[in-house]
């Protein structure tokens, strides 16, 4: 195998693990070696607490910040549904009442 393959363990710098089984690897070593922050981006990264802002910021796995866009006003001012929708119940379904109902019996 290559060594492109193979990952670091944080929690013990001896373990050399195959990239595709790092995240099980890293479930058993945290059970043994508490204390190190998970980046929210990527599971696989992991760091001391005193790192965590600096990896937050300059994490590789973080998502672009695209601005969304923005909502379309109603004439009367109102964004989106301007009644909230009545959940249909099973008791309140009647299957003689569907016009779309099929009986298979």
């Amino acid at each position: 195998m290559n060594d492109d393959e193979f990952a670091t363990c944080p929690y013990n710098v001896s373990h050399r693990v195959p990239r595709s089984r790092l995240q099980h690897h890293l479930v058993k070593c945290q059970k043994s070696n508490p204390g190190l922050w998970i980046c929210p981006f990527n599971a696989t990264h992991r760091c001391p607490e005193h790192l965590k802002q600096n990896h937050y910021n300059t994490c590789p796995d973080r998502p672009i910040e695209i601005p969304l866009p923005k909502a379309k006003e109603a004439q009367n001012g109102t964004i989106g549904a301007i009644t909230k929708p009545k959940p249909l119940l099973q008791k309140d379904y009647l299957p003689e009442d569907d016009p779309d109902c099929e009986y298979w019996d």
